[in-house]
């Protein structure tokens, strides 16, 4: 009976899984085309995607009150100091700032630490995790083919197709030819395409171990689906991939991708990038104004004069260039002048480890890098113990494996890997494969 429980719980989080990724997939077009913008209904429907921690929360606290789960001390124990932590950085901030803030920040940064917690206390079984990597694999190769309908579609006809989005920046023109900016049902190009970039380091994982032809043909797809996307952060992910697996195997399959993939980077340098390096230090003295490359190095400049005031508990969760600092007062906008110019109404900086250690400072960010080792260094050691026993839960171990060293080198680029859909997708994904992995490995030892 205690077996039964277990099983359908598992199941009960792994379509919890799916029904998520699936709503933040479909929220905007349905919010878009249904309900309309500028109304209370657009706007409920629209953050509901920040509400999915608090209620994933309650409902471990449920299952762990009633069913007694099996918790991973590592996440726990992440997720506890992180708690810690921040409430600590808010109590030294008390005054300056609500606490609506403080707890809309918490949910924002919060996500990775507890979806790995929540997802990794469940026993899953084999049936459940293959069908689990079936609809990753679909879901990523599903929206693969949208990405290049949609592309030939504005390239070829000019034609815009109504349900799907473009970048803000309709085309953008790299040093050989003018790129449509495609982001499918996920409104910004960048979120699109690292979940492609996942889904690449799942397939690419797969045919790295298993060496079969049809994981060579699923990745054609996805690649050009991410140069389609003209995202430089994912497009440098993929050369990334391959200096990893070069190092694990040094075969002539590895330098071919290595060197198409540095190829395919080197043609989505956008027009003019040896004039913005030029006139960098220029633009420096004047405040960054212009575009979003300029600003970016502004912003990433101002959050260490941040963290050099703040050095320890940063200047409070929430404060630094979040989605709700835009509601409230911000201590940087005030003080550091971060939003500057034209970029005065942005809601973020879009860059990742700027803003956490800008909230939560040196211990925060330390932290994150602990958690992020944590899952690296556990992932590799489950990938090469399956290598000669599961080929299957060996792969799955790699693409977590190879999605975690992505996540090192995008964070200090872009916000995107903090994105509710993204923590879900990368560190569910990586608490139910580490989980299962762990209870496979009881298994050949017992």
């Amino acid at each position: 009976m205690e077996k039964i429980i277990k099983i359908s719980i598992s199941k009960i989080a792994i379509y919890l899984y799916f029904a998520s990724l699936l709503y933040l997939t479909f929220k905007t077009f349905f919010c878009e085309f249904f309900i309309g913008r500028g109304n209370r209904l657009y706007l409920i429907f629209h953050s509901l995607g920040g509400f999915f921690l608090p209620v994933f929360l309650g409902l471990f606290l449920l299952f762990l009150f009633f069913k007694k789960l099996k918790i991973n001390k590592f996440f726990l124990s992440f997720f506890l100091l992180f708690l810690l932590i921040s409430s600590f950085s808010y109590l030294i901030n008390l005054n300056k700032y609500p606490l609506i803030v403080f707890l809309l920040g918490l949910i924002t940064l919060g996500r990775q630490f507890f979806y790995s917690l929540f997802f990794s206390s469940f026993n899953y079984g084999e049936e459940e995790i293959k069908k689990l990597v079936s609809f990753l694999l679909f879901f990523v190769l599903f929206f693969s083919l949208v990405g290049i309908v949609e592309f030939f579609s504005l390239k070829i006809f000019n034609y815009k197709i109504p349900f799907l989005f473009t970048s803000s920046d309709f085309a953008k023109k790299s040093s050989f030819f003018t790129i449509p900016r495609i982001s499918t049902l996920f409104e910004h190009s960048n979120r699109f395409s690292n979940i492609e970039l996942f889904g690449f380091n799942l397939l690419i994982s797969f045919f790295f171990i298993k060496e079969e032809k049809k994981y060579f043909l699923y990745l054609l797809p996805v690649v050009a689906v991410i140069f389609f996307t003209y995202s430089r952060e994912t497009l440098a992910g993929l050369f990334l991939t391959g200096i990893v697996l070069l190092i694990l195997n040094r075969s002539k399959k590895i330098l071919i991708f290595l060197s198409t993939s540095l190829i395919l980077f080197f043609i989505s340098i956008p027009q003019g990038v040896i004039e913005k390096f030029s006139d960098f230090f220029t633009r420096l003295e004047k405040g960054f104004m212009g575009s979003g490359f300029y600003f970016r190095a502004h912003a990433f400049l101002t959050s260490l004069k941040v963290l050099r005031d703040h050095l320890l508990f940063g200047v409070g969760v929430g404060r630094f260039g979040s989605p709700v600092s835009k509601f409230f007062p911000s201590v940087v906008e005030k003080k550091y002048s971060l939003f500057v110019g034209p970029f005065r109404n942005l809601v973020t900086m879009d860059m990742f480890f700027p803003v956490l250690w800008s909230e939560i400072g040196l211990f925060g960010f330390t932290l994150l890098l602990c958690f992020y080792f944590y899952i690296l260094f556990t992932s590799f050691i489950n990938y090469r113990y399956f290598f000669k026993r599961d080929k299957f839960v060996s792969a799955i171990n790699l693409g977590i494996f190879l999605e975690i060293v992505n996540i090192l080198f995008i964070g200090f680029v872009s916000f995107s890997v903090n994105t509710v859909i993204l923590t879900i997708l990368i560190f569910g994904s990586a608490g139910i494969f580490l989980r299962y992995s762990y209870e496979k490995r009881c298994e050949y030892e017992a």
